[in-house]
């Protein structure tokens, strides 16, 4: 497929959506948005009893963006933070923190990280996620470390899909779906079914930010893209590589 004729459909949260679909477009890339997933907090606890509780650990993980934002502690302790990715770090960045960010943002790529960290088997990890969330990461992580904790502190809503809106895509030449996570192409494989648009579904090419997502897949996209990460300049560089 030639670059001039993939159209691209963006299916990550906003503001990550509109974000990344006007980088696409101002690198003369074709590409049209549609989060299909959208968040809300869930915590039940904030202020001084939060913050007393991430005291107890000496390392707290962002798996994503909103897995801090939900939280509002009466103030983050001295410990030590790590983001999946730049745009998961920005939020305790701008609270003056010192924040590390694995150079592969992806669960494969925290691992890495953590497995040549020193002292690693006496930390207790807090990892900040959503309803919906990592499985494959607290369990690698469970056996290197001393102990792992989860704390889900937003829930994920998946977007509706209507028979319209397939048809709209259509309409609009979509053949690359770009989905940054396992959910995502989940909900967009079970709707197609729902309003019999396998075929088209089928006819697609589909992005995805790592192997252990793409292995993931049971349906037959045209093929299938590993970004290795899930922000747009994984993927503009994913596409300098698509003959």
């Amino acid at each position: 497929m030639k670059a001039s004729n993939r159209r691209f459909l963006l299916t990550r949260p906003q503001p990550a959506n509109s974000a990344d679909t006007q980088q696409l477009r101002a690198n003369g890339v074709q590409a049209w948005g549609t989060p299909l997933l959208d968040f809300k907090g869930c915590l039940p606890f904030q202020g001084v009893a939060l913050a007393n509780y991430f005291r107890s650990f000496d390392t707290i993980i962002a798996l994503s963006p909103r897995s801090s934002l939900f939280c509002q502690p009466e103030f983050w302790p001295d410990c030590h933070y790590v983001a999946m990715g730049d745009s998961s770090a920005q939020h305790w960045r701008q609270l003056g923190l010192d924040v590390t960010c694995p150079e592969q943002a992806t669960s494969e790529g925290m691992l890495a990280y953590f497995q040549v960290q020193p002292n690693i088997g006496s930390q207790q990890l807090l990892i900040l996620r959503g309803q919906i969330s990592r499985n494959w990461l607290p369990t690698q992580l469970q056996a290197i470390t001393q102990s792992v904790t989860e704390l889900c502190s937003y829930q994920q809503m998946l977007q509706p899909i209507s028979a319209e809106q397939f048809a709209m895509w259509q309409i609009q030449g979509i053949n690359v779906i770009v989905c940054s996570s396992a959910t995502q192409v989940t909900h967009l494989i079970h709707t197609a079914k729902q309003h019999q648009a396998q075929s088209w579904l089928a006819s697609c090419s589909l992005a995805v930010p790592s192997a252990r997502v793409a292995q993931l897949i049971d349906f037959p996209f045209h093929h299938v893209y590993n970004c290795r990460g899930a922000n747009c300049d994984a993927l503009l560089a994913t596409l300098e590589s698509i003959v």
